[in-house]
């Protein structure tokens, strides 16, 4: 198992370079990250504003794949809509963040989500037609609920300032109704 410090450098690196289907390495990375060691009872302010971040680069990374590569028009008006909808939740969340003077912190819950977009887009680079579009919504939907569970069981219980508390209380709601609709697509295409 790496070290928190080595996997932060990791990513770091893998982070900010370009995510393509050349670079399918990326989910021998991630297997590095103990799923089960991501999540933490108690998060500072700022380490809310690191997962939230990380969230919302997960959901527009996958979300601009499936733009690019989904074949059902549902699929890429879905696609469309988690992109959208996540670059404005990142886009309020971070004048928040400037109004209250919080930084993003990175976290092992915020790099498990980094390496997660890494495995998700390496898997993804490997379909096409249906099976893409079928396994794009799977993790997607796996994803938003993920979320839900870490915005009730951590993220909203750990807040400290008031504004970021009830943000994340507006952003759940928000979770909810794009499970939602990733859900009722999945039925109606198939799993």
């Amino acid at each position: 198992m790496l070290s928190l410090k080595n996997r932060t450098m990791i990513l770091a690196s893998v982070i900010s370079a370009p995510l393509s289907c050349g670079a399918l390495s990326l989910s021998a990375i991630a297997d590095e990250l103990d799923n089960s060691q991501l999540e933490a009872a108690d998060f500072s302010d700022s380490q809310i504003a690191g997962a939230v971040n990380a969230s919302n680069e997960h959901c527009v990374g996958v979300g601009k794949s499936a733009q690019k590569s989904a074949k059902d028009p549902k699929v890429v008006a879905y696609a469309n809509l988690m992109v959208k909808e996540h670059e404005r939740i990142n886009e309020e969340f971070a004048a928040l963040l400037t109004k209250v003077d919080v930084k993003s912190e990175v976290t092992a819950t915020s790099l498990g989500m980094q390496a997660e977009l890494a495995r998700d887009l390496a898997t993804l680079c490997l379909l096409s037609g249906i099976n893409f579009d079928r396994k794009y919504l799977h993790q997607q939907t796996m994803f938003e609920n993920h979320m839900i569970e870490l915005l009730d069981s951590s993220l909203i219980p750990s807040a400290k300032n008031p504004e970021i508390k009830t943000y994340l209380q507006s952003v759940r709601a928000d979770h909810e109704k794009f499970l939602a609709q990733g859900q009722a697509l999945q039925a109606e295409i198939g799993e």
